[in-house]
């Protein structure tokens, strides 16, 4: 809730950005549906040899034209995803000063720290992951379930179908493993915050010779973080272990109908 947020306020302070950001999405439906389209009209006219010129005039300046917006995509994202991670540190600031505003007890600095170093890095690939591949991908899905549907009402209905099982999957994978996620974030969140009160307390570790004991400890948060981040690991593979499969199936079962 909170990364939806982030985005929706980072939306509302830089709309042109963002709008320039939807526009490049539509590159890739062009490059996975519309290409291959008029690739297949290029291949079919020449087979025909009958009228291909234009066809394949169309095709080389389609290609140009894709080429330029991925490379003005990549352009832009310089822009954007710097911005974005600026944003979320200033937001976490802001939420920081309101909270202690009228509260006198010291702040876990460990904590904090890290939540300030991993924040940003994590809402950056989710929002690069939403921007770059999700919504363009989602597009793609939607063209090709039309483009299916105008040929052939059975295998439309038959991506759409398979479609949404895997995404559904994908998108309750994410939820059914929050428990793992947040064990495994209080763990590393826990870990920094150790080896900070240790560096904060270095004289008094020399001084009372307890080397060991702190390394032996970090060593068993450590442990705890490895074994938590497995765990998370574990349950969204096991998601996508369901969902991927379907994909090579169903081009498999494409393959035989197209060859029936």
């Amino acid at each position: 809730m909170f990364f939806f947020n982030i985005l929706k306020d980072f939306s509302k302070h830089h709309p042109i950005m963002v709008l320039i950001s939807m526009a490049f999405m539509m590159i890739i439906p062009l490059n996975e549906v519309l290409l291959p389209h008029i690739y297949g009209k290029v291949i079919d006219a020449i087979q025909k040899k009958k009228g291909f010129l234009p066809l394949f005039f169309l095709m080389i300046g389609l290609v140009t034209f894709i080429q330029i917006g991925y490379s003005l995509g990549d352009w832009h994202d310089t822009y954007v995803n710097p911005a974005f991670q600026s944003f979320v540190r200033q937001s976490m600031l802001n939420s920081i000063f309101e909270k202690y505003e009228n509260c006198y007890e010291d702040v876990a600095a460990g904590d904090v720290i890290s939540k300030f170093v991993k924040s940003p890095l994590i809402m950056i690939e989710w929002f690069t992951n939403i921007k770059d591949y999700m919504i363009p991908y989602a597009l793609v899905i939607i063209f090709a379930s039309l483009y299916f549907l105008y040929y052939d009402i059975v295998l439309g209905l038959c991506l759409i179908v398979t479609m949404i099982f895997v995404l559904t999957l994908l998108i309750i994978s994410p939820m059914q493993c929050i428990k793992d996620t947040l064990e495994q974030s209080k763990a590393f969140d826990d870990l920094h915050e150790e080896i900070d009160d240790i560096l904060r307390n270095l004289m008094a570790v020399y001084g009372s010779d307890q080397k060991s004991n702190e390394l032996d400890n970090i060593y068993r948060m450590d442990l705890k973080y490895k074994e938590a981040f497995a765990a998370t690991m574990k349950c969204i593979l096991k998601y996508k272990a369901i969902a991927i499969p379907l994909l090579p199936h169903f081009s498999l079962f494409l393959s035989c109908v197209v060859t029936i």
